[in-house]
């Protein structure tokens, strides 16, 4: 007989209640279902009422986020739970159509040319992260 084996891939859910909920299937290794549920309700309740907050927002700052590796750069595609996370914040996110769910490789120089600041209302502009190397000057 073997050693029993779980998969757990709460990394493959587009929605971040998505991946929260799989707590519930954590819970079940230690009968404590009643518990998750309590929990993931409460969870729920409150990320549902924060994102209430920003859905009528006008002004709306704009959002560069990925990270680099071996020179290539890594953002996350626009149905990712990321892309929800930022959309639900109340953020633009720059690459929120594109049609993926997970990280999607660019060129450097292409993060720096679409990551420059926008602006907003009026003359603000906000640069929510700042690429190291993509200097304007």
């Amino acid at each position: 007989m073997g050693i029993p084996v779980a998969i757990v891939a709460e990394y493959l859910e587009p929605s971040p209640l998505g991946q929260a909920e799989w707590l519930k299937f954590t819970a079940l290794f230690f009968n404590q279902e009643a518990q998750a549920e309590a929990e993931f309700a409460a969870i729920a309740t409150e990320y549902e009422a924060l994102t209430r907050l920003t859905a009528s927002i006008q002004a709306r700052p704009t959002v560069l986020t990925g990270f680099s590796y071996d020179g290539t750069w890594y953002v996350p595609g626009g149905q990712s739970y990321v892309a929800q996370l930022l959309e639900d914040a109340g953020a633009d996110y720059l690459w929120a159509e594109v049609e993926q769910t997970g990280s999607v490789p660019l060129d450097f120089e292409a993060v720096c040319m679409t990551g420059q600041p926008k602006p907003m209302s009026g003359s603000m502009s906000v640069r929510v992260a700042e690429s190291p190397g993509c200097d304007r000057n």
